[in-house]
């Protein structure tokens, strides 16, 4: 009860010595306030851009590992000139390691066809991306469909001129993608009947899906496209190989590098030929720029926060000058050093929270107005539960720092010289 008593008293006097003194408290708690906008900002506003980063480049596959002719980044001192004399991955490599690697769920084989004109009746689209793929694509990336289907086994064997549309594709050439599949397309004079529309995928931060995407492009056979395209494929293919659930990426490349050596004929200290990519090597660029930032909001936050809490201790030496007689009284009444120690250490928590809360309702109104202006963008500002929670705590943590020389100087208050005073 007695903890109650404390809590209210001091949330009273909190509130009357904002009253009346205004400017003062205003000034003094404008430090936390701005304290707390710079930090919960700037982490919520990495948190975002960081989750709105990963969604894009999970779209890649965070499971998958690409077996390329090149690696995705290159160290400062990489040996060019040995990657250029590699050759190309290949069918050949792709049926050579296909259902050996054990730690694999499954495995196919894609590329870049060609990028040109998709005609339909009088209606034509330039730079469209057509994709050549094997068997088992649906399986290492999720693929739905707005209608119809994919590629049956008896399609993928064949030469036949099967053709998966992009969503935004069939929508700008039939209207309706409901009417699409069925249709014939024609690219570099080569028809492709329509059997499946994919679901409408979206765009997302990085641009990713605007050019690796389902929404604008176009998929055939890769036996298809080795016959019929002429020149047949415009760059070297990927192998895609995911992992089987339980898996680490580690001990699926481990096998992968196994399995690629011994399909090249490569010889104990021959170097590999081949490289292994996965999203993990883009991510771990950005957690690097990330952290940077994280960093660079901590310190510019601290300084607001030294500026805040002297600001809020000297609030707490004045009130407690302005209080001296009124100490001296409840100490002489019995009052415990305790109970003046938590009301002024309370008092000050409670000037820090009201600080902080007005910061995160700044937070809050700079996130509104910057998803307002980017409300046809795809990236959006949030403030995560635990952010708000480290707003709160690192007020409180302020109010106690700055609040408790003060306590302590009024709680070790002698009576008599206090009441005197």
């Amino acid at each position: 009860m007695i903890w109650l008593k404390i809590s209210l008293e001091s949330i009273l006097l909190s509130i009357k010595e904002l009253l009346s003194n205004k400017f003062r408290a205003f000034l003094s708690l404008l430090g936390i306030s701005i304290a707390i906008l710079c930090l919960i900002s700037v982490f919520s506003a990495v948190d975002s851009l960081e989750k709105n980063l990963r969604q894009s480049v999970d779209s890649l596959g965070n499971n998958i590992i690409y077996v390329n002719k090149w690696p995705w980044l290159m160290v400062e001192d990489y040996p060019w000139w040995k990657f250029v004399q590699r050759p190309e991955v290949s069918r050949k490599d792709y049926y050579a390691i296909n259902g050996k690697v054990k730690t694999a769920e499954s495995m196919a084989l894609w590329r870049w066809v060609q990028s040109g004109t998709v005609q339909y009746q009088g209606d034509q689209l330039e730079k469209i991306s057509i994709f050549g793929i094997t068997q088992d694509y649906n399986k290492v990336r999720d693929m739905d469909f707005a209608t119809g289907r994919y590629f049956s086994e008896l399609e993928f064997n064949s030469l036949q001129n099967g053709s998966l549309l992009g969503y935004d594709l069939a929508e700008y050439f039939f209207g309706d993608p409901q009417k699409a599949v069925g249709q014939t397309l024609r690219f570099a004079g080569i028809d492709l009947k329509v059997i499946g529309v994919m679901a409408k995928e979206g765009q997302d931060v990085l641009g990713i899906n605007a050019n690796f995407g389902l929404d604008n492009t176009l998929y055939i056979t890769d036996n298809f496209a080795a016959s019929n395209m002429n020149p047949p494929f415009e760059s070297g293919p990927s192998i895609l190989v995911k992992a089987k659930e339980g898996i680490e990426l580690s001990e699926l490349q481990a096998e992968l590098v196994g399995r690629m050596r011994i399909a090249r004929k490569l010889n104990p200290k021959q170097d590999d030929n081949f490289s292994l990519n996965k999203i993990s090597l883009i991510t771990g660029v950005f957690d690097k720029v990330f952290n940077f930032i994280y960093i660079a909001g901590f310190v510019i936050g601290i300084f607001s926060l030294i500026v805040g809490a002297f600001g809020v201790a000297n609030i707490m030496f004045v009130s407690v000058r302005e209080r001296t007689n009124i100490i001296g009284i409840k100490k002489a009444l019995g009052a415990k050093k305790y109970y003046i120690l938590l009301e002024f250490i309370i008092e000050a928590i409670i000037l820090c929270l009201i600080g902080g809360l007005f910061g995160l309702l700044m937070v809050f109104s700079l996130f509104s107005l910057i998803n307002f202006a980017m409300q046809d963008s795809d990236l959006s500002f949030q403030i995560s539960f635990f952010n708000l929670s480290l707003g709160l705590f690192i007020s409180i943590s302020v109010g106690l720092l700055s609040g408790i020389i003060p306590a302590i100087m009024a709680a070790n208050m002698k009576p008599v010289d206090a009441i005197r005073s």
